[in-house]
């Protein structure tokens, strides 16, 4: 199940990346200052760093891991255990 703290974090980055748009600022590594290549944005339209970038910063310590959460559903094992029942 997703919480509303993983939400929350996940529209606080999309709505960063519209800022970022709005100030022409998209697309550029706040880290190194080069252009995020488009394969990066693509795969993750929030980025805020370039591969370097995001590599810099990890060696530092300082790097996370930002995703949007999972579409709700079964998990996995909510799953199994719903086709065990099923089963039965």
């Amino acid at each position: 199940m997703v919480t509303a703290t993983a939400r929350q974090g996940a529209m606080a980055e999309v709505l960063d990346a519209l800022r970022r748009m709005e100030r022409g600022t998209y697309g550029l590594c706040e880290i190194t200052g080069e252009p995020i290549p488009a394969e990066r944005l693509i795969s993750i339209p929030w980025a805020r760093y370039s591969l370097a970038g995001q590599q810099q910063l990890e060696a530092a310590g300082l790097g996370r891991r930002v995703a949007l959460p999972a579409l709700e559903g079964l998990s996995s094992a909510e799953a199994a255990d719903t086709e065990q029942e099923e089963a039965e």
